[in-house]
């Protein structure tokens, strides 16, 4: 019903698949956009310097697939999401879709994010899984994510994030222009767009091996969405930093008025005590305004960083 409902405009998709350990499972996704009815597809390869034996894998895809496979290859592992934003830059396509190397995605549920995309106008759809075939770590670690997301990158009407997205290319061209080594894609797009919805999808098992996503790799990646697109921590510390020069000097003010009174006049370590919370709070004062010109700076230091240098391979 969905796929008939679709017949009468043809969809021009940009696959962006980023690649890693999945020699296994890579040529069943790429065979499976190729079964895609009435879509007008390409592939974007990203070969996240996979260790195994994927490039032979690829490098047959493209002789399977002439002109529809653009291959992209680092020459060190950077993470899904530089891997993926390098990927951006080499689309054609109306619409951008991002999904897993691994198959747990199956490509035909793209056709529902294409259905919502054009009903209601977004800009960008997430494809929310119905039934999680993750390690309960990874949903633990994904649900802290969302919940974070709303105070960090403004997620302000909780959107479930995935890695199952598909992006306007208007959207995307803005999105690639972006240099910096800490990316992390939902900041980009939360920062571009408010007009953001969601789909359920199917989730398969996974078909070989089991996620790269270790403890180190998400926490990074949790760093780099609280750190690198909010300044957050910064303000924190900003307020933080004015309590306690407020409180210094109350506390300062309280002894002055006692010896002034001559009811508790400070003697030798209280008054170097009086002398101290003073200058103290001079200096968190001085602090918490610093801080927050510290934030605007680093969010805009953050987003021009460095360019990408990788190896590329186009049509090989």
């Amino acid at each position: 019903m969905l796929i008939n409902s679709l017949m009468n405009n043809k969809n021009s998709i940009s696959f962006v698949i980023p690649i890693y350990k999945s020699e296994k499972t890579i040529g069943k996704v790429v065979d499976d956009i190729n079964d895609l009815k009435n879509v007008d597809w390409e592939i974007i390869l990203v070969n996240d310097n996979s260790p195994d034996g994927v490039d032979k894998i690829i490098r047959n895809l493209i002789r399977k697939y002439p002109k529809k496979i653009t291959y992209l290859k680092f020459r060190k592992n950077n993470g899904q999401h530089l891997a993926i934003i390098e990927g951006l830059k080499y689309t054609t396509k109306k619409y951008i879709a991002t999904i897993d190397d691994d198959g747990q995605n199956p490509p035909v549920e793209i056709l529902k994010l294409m259905k919502s995309i054009n009903d209601n106008d977004y800009d960008v759809v997430y494809g929310v899984l119905k039934e999680k075939k993750h390690s309960f770590f990874r949903n633990i670690v994904s649900s802290i994510n969302r919940f974070i997301s709303v105070i960090t990158i403004n997620n302000k009407n909780k959107i479930p994030i995935s890695n199952v997205r598909l992006i306007k290319s208007v959207i995307t061209k803005s999105m690639a222009k972006t240099h910096s080594n800490y990316n992390y894609i939902e900041g980009l797009i939360f920062s571009l767009t408010d007009h953001i919805g969601y789909v359920y999808i199917d989730h398969k098992e996974r078909a070989s091996g089991k996620s790269s996503y270790s403890f180190v790799k998400l926490f990074k990646l949790w760093s780099n969405h609280i750190i690198g697109y909010s300044n957050v921590f910064i303000k924190t510390i900003s307020f933080l930093s004015l309590f306690v020069a407020i409180f210094a000097f109350i506390i300062g003010l309280i002894y002055l008025l006692l010896t002034i009174n001559n009811s508790g006049r400070p003697s030798g370590w209280l008054s170097t005590y009086l002398t101290m919370t003073f200058l103290f709070s001079i200096m968190f004062l001085v602090l918490s305004m610093l801080t927050e010109y510290i934030g605007r700076i680093y969010i805009k230091i953050n987003q021009n960083s460095k360019r990408i240098v990788n190896k590329i391979y186009i049509h090989d």
